[in-house]
This record gives structure tokens, C-alpha cells and sequence, in this order.
């Protein structure tokens, strides 16, 4: 069955230790950006990731967010819209 699933954003945050960082991931249509940085902190960084359709970049958002929580991160927020 497809995911019917078009737009995702998931927010995740790591305080553990002296960690204070945050990192978000949306997926629009079949575009990924990332976004991470310092919880109140100045700079951002940002990059963005072109996929051939919307599942795939479903699929690189999905392990992604599998890899930040296995290093610690925990989810805050998630905004999604269905197809």
C-alpha cells in the first residue's frame, strides 16, 4: 500500500548531557529539507535533498529521524497533511 502521506515535518530535540540541540526534518512533496542547530542559538544550518517521488523521500525522512532517535533525540512536534 502507497503512503498517502505528502507533507511531514518532525521536530526532534536532544538535551541530554550538555547537549541543546535541536533537529528538524519536512518532507514537501518529494523534497527533504534538514535543519539543525543550537536550541536558541543564531546560526542554522540547512540542506535539502531531491528524491524521484514523494515515497522515496518518505523513506530517507523516515531513517533519518530513526538514526537521531537511536543517538539520543526525542520527538517534540509533528505536522503532517494527507494526499
Amino acid at each position: 500500500m502507497a503512503n498517502t502521506l505528502k507533507n511531514v515535518e518532525i521536530r526532534l530535540t536532544n538535551t541530554n548531557g550538555e547537549h541543546f540541540k535541536f533537529w528538524t526534518i519536512s518532507v514537501a512533496s518529494r523534497t527533504v529539507r534538514l535543519s539543525w542547530g543550537t536550541v536558541g542559538g543564531r546560526r542554522t544550518q540547512t540542506r535539502k535533498f531531491s528524491f524521484q517521488n514523494n515515497e522515496a523521500a518518505l523513506e530517507f525522512m523516515y531513517k533519518r529521524v530513526d538514526i537521531r532517535i537511536k543517538g539520543g533525540y526525542r520527538e517534540v512536534q509533528t505536522f503532517s497533511t494527507a494526499a
